[in-house]
């Protein structure tokens, strides 16, 4: 049927015919939209203040923060809407017992940026010290109660890393615009709560879980964040941070590997 008759014959209908026609052809729209939603239409963002900065503030050069591991009544009390101070858990608590059997288990990072290099300082559950360098040529790691530094061509090769995202940040890398839920205060303190749920599969076996994150309104670093069953605390210095002096051991490791890296590169390539 060609599509310049279907004018003519709706000439002469009754209006009662053409009130049933518009009502099945408005039905028809509905159910067609939907079935087939149009790929063209955009979400607007859940907050207007979402789109104009970005999520999260950059770490400012040569200040820094500290990260603490929190657990149970800890961590319940970080993350109330009242600002309650918070609780010491000793050793001997039964928080404490409930955590995992393990003293070598990382529970506080203090972290320094100064230019383009980054220094974290690791204290584990039993108060031994380790440190991380972190720089464009790549990372070197002193494990906690160790006195030697090691190359790490990985964050994850040394079984101790702190991951920083663009921003500088550890634990934010998934914080994105669809994970925003609402505006809420933490502590006493305007914020913005974020929530996601993720899934892998590792070996055949699917893990799930839930992050969760609430960012300062006003300044737009974290508060305290959740990876999973974690909560990880956010303090900053109330001054600048001493300027980093990297030490011989480190620097002659970085210098080795450039050196490394360079005969690599020189190496012609095989015809």
């Amino acid at each position: 049927m060609k599509r310049t008759g279907i004018s003519s014959k709706w000439q002469g209908r009754s209006s009662e015919s053409c009130r049933i026609g518009l009502a099945a052809l408005a039905i028809a729209g509905i159910v067609a939209a939907g079935m087939f939603p149009a790929a063209a239409q955009t979400v607007p963002p859940p907050s207007a203040a979402l789109s104009s900065v970005p999520l999260l503030s950059t770490v400012p050069d040569g200040e820094g923060f500290t990260v603490t591991l929190l657990e149970g009544a800890a961590a319940q009390r970080a993350t109330s809407p009242k600002k309650d101070p918070p609780i010491a858990v000793k050793p001997n608590d039964e928080e404490a017992a409930r955590r995992v059997a393990s003293q070598t288990r990382v529970v506080r990072w203090d972290v320094v940026r100064q230019g383009g290099t980054a220094h974290v300082e690791m204290t584990t559950q039993s108060g031994a010290k380790g440190e991380i360098w972190m720089t464009p040529g790549g990372q070197v790691t002193r494990l906690p109660g160790t006195s030697e530094f090691a190359w790490s061509a990985s964050v994850d090769d040394a079984g101790w890393s702190l991951p920083l995202d663009r921003y500088g940040w550890p634990f934010t890398f998934w914080i994105a615009p669809q994970h925003f839920v609402s505006e809420t205060e933490i502590q006493g303190v305007p914020a913005r709560y974020y929530h996601a749920k993720f899934s892998e599969v590792v070996e055949g076996v699917r893990n799930e879980w839930e992050d969760e994150a609430w960012i300062d309104a006003s300044t737009r670093r974290p508060i305290v964040v959740r990876i999973g069953p974690l909560h990880y605390a956010f303090q900053y210095l109330q001054q600048a941070a001493q300027p980093l002096v990297m030490p011989d051991a480190v620097r002659a490791l970085l210098n080795k590997e450039e050196k490394r890296n360079s005969r690599i590169l020189a190496i012609p390539a095989k015809p």
